[in-house]
């Protein structure tokens, strides 16, 4: 669980910290979901497209500079 961390970051004001904290949340939730049986695949082309330019973009900073979580509804 990362809520300790989440809360710890936004009290500080350390939004590098925080982000670094909800991408990782969001990953796991994605991992988690595709760990079932049968797999849930829940994240559409667009998600995908949009987590992956975000991952481009924080490659090329030297800190992070965006972030991104997507929930685990059939709305996003």
């Amino acid at each position: 669980m990362r809520v300790l961390e989440i809360e710890t970051a936004l009290a500080m004001r350390d939004f590098p910290r925080l982000a670094a904290a909800v991408i990782a949340d969001s990953n796991q939730c994605a991992a988690c979901a595709l760990d079932t049986t049968p797999p849930q695949m829940y994240l559409e082309s667009l998600s995908q497209k949009l987590m992956a330019m975000a991952w481009r973009l924080l490659r090329t900073s030297t800190r992070p500079t965006l972030n991104y979580f997507l929930l685990l509804c059939p709305s996003v």
